[in-house]
């Protein structure tokens, strides 16, 4: 008899150690590899052969055309900020989707990759290569972006949000001209209050 309480005793046990596992596993979150969705070719960001790329935005009332020429770049005709694409550039190399956050449309405009996104399309010679919706910060160098026409939103790593800009003085290379002050024999401004500046041999009148 004593032999059977025994028996039955360690059943119990084992009944409970049996139960908790089974509870614990079943609780325990489950890990999902996540697979890069196909639509974000990153691999093709970044090469040589890309020479032009639209940014359009709601926002703003012009569509910014960096456009490659030889080897500068220009932004709407105008010579770009070299260092700034450059920067972009940097970003692309290592650009990567990590991760889905949302496939409900509703959530467009919380990550800003609705009508509040912009439009960055990379061509090569007159070959699209990739159009993306990016959005805000998804924190670091990272942000949100989404592919038109599909609701699934990721987040984009390395690519940071403020490189990205749909305002054409941002784009355009702003460096001072240097020049020597003492040869300048005139200055005019016209606006509201017009005047002129002239440069004499007793100073300036």
């Amino acid at each position: 008899e004593i032999t059977a309480m025994k028996r039955n005793a360690i059943l119990v046990v084992i009944f409970f150690v049996l139960m908790a596992g089974y509870l614990f596993f079943r609780a325990a979150p489950r890990t999902v590899e996540f697979t890069p969705p196909s639509d974000y070719k990153v691999v093709e960001w970044g090469s040589e052969s890309v020479n032009r790329i639209e940014l359009t935005s709601p926002a703003s009332e012009e569509k910014i055309s960096l456009t490659k020429e030889g080897t500068d770049w220009l932004a709407n005709g105008f010579l770009a900020d070299q260092e700034r694409i450059a920067q972009l550039f940097e970003g692309f190399e290592s650009a990567q989707v990590v991760s889905r956050v949302s496939t409900n449309p509703q959530n467009h405009s919380q990550f800003e990759v609705g009508d509040q996104g912009t439009l960055m399309t990379l061509f090569a010679s007159d070959n699209e290569v990739q159009t993306m919706i990016l959005g805000k910060s998804a924190g670091g160098m990272n942000l949100y972006s989404r592919i038109p026409e599909q609701d699934a939103v990721y987040v984009l790593e390395g690519l940071a949000a403020h490189l990205i800009s749909d305002e054409l003085a941002i784009w355009r290379e702003r460096k001072s001209i240097g020049f020597d002050a003492n040869e300048i024999k005139s200055v005019r401004l016209d606006g509201g209050f017009d005047w002129d500046l002239s440069n004499t041999t007793e100073g300036w009148f």
